[in-house]
């Protein structure tokens, strides 16, 4: 497909979409021109192209479909073709990278966060949610489809538990109220279900996030879903 081989100059969001529908990248196209600040720079029907795009080198947003294939034949797994291009694609460029996908389910979106994506949103939700999604992910921040949320809390409730606090600093010395927005804010939800879901306040929500991202050494909200997988999965070790 058709791309530019130097990246354009101006200030606009410059965008790679990834989906094997025509229709669908076409639809695309044209939402996202709606807004003048978003630019497509470049498309991929399926993982081969994807990976080849000289714009991913300048791109500052990619939507993937997590249905997205390969022109090879595809590797016998019971996990998404898309979950499997991901840490592929986070070799392959710098860009934020937003699910966009008619799957729903918590292991999918718990698993895509874990492998690099920045963003999780539903193709049956408004295409007010994909404008959300890139403008929180361009400051650093995760983003989870709110019709996602309920379906997500539901399935994991508490979330996957985090290590118990220790003495002393870092990562082991996580108290029990910063171990709870943790396991919350793993399996998807923001500020205010957390606040709800704890009977706190959103201004003590916050306190705690950002202990967990000053005892954690997280950079950003989506290092610090990062540095708390990496946290659950030692603590299962």
């Amino acid at each position: 497909m058709n791309e530019p081989l130097t990246p354009p100059a101006g200030a606009r969001t410059r965008l790679v979409l990834a989906d094997d529908h025509r229709m669908v990248l076409s639809a695309l196209r044209h939402l996202l021109g709606v807004r003048p600040d978003l630019q497509v720079e470049a498309e991929a029907l399926d993982s081969n192209q994807l990976l080849a795009l000289p714009a991913l080198a300048w791109a500052d947003v990619v939507l993937l479909d997590l249905n997205l294939p390969g022109t090879q034949p595809e590797v016998r797994s019971a996990e998404l073709p898309g979950l499997r291009l991901l840490p592929q694609l986070r070799q392959r460029t710098s860009a934020r990278i937003v699910i966009l996908s008619m799957h729903d389910e918590s292991a999918v979106v718990l698993r895509a966060l874990h492998l690099g994506a920045s963003g999780f949103v539903t193709k049956s939700s408004p295409g007010d949610r994909l404008f959300e999604a890139i403008d929180t992910v361009l400051q650093g921040r995760s983003y989870v489809d709110p019709a996602i949320l309920g379906v997500t809390a539901a399935a994991a409730p508490q979330g996957p538990p985090l290590p118990p606090p220790a003495p002393g600093n870092g990562p082991q010395a996580l108290s029990r109220q910063e171990r709870e927005v943790g396991q919350l804010l793993l399996v998807g939800l923001t500020q205010k279900p957390i606040s709800h879901r704890l009977n706190i306040s959103p201004q003590t929500t916050h306190t705690y996030k950002r202990r967990l991202r000053d005892k954690l050494g997280a950079a950003s909200d989506a290092d610090l879903l990062r540095k708390l997988e990496t946290l659950v999965g030692a603590g299962a070790a």
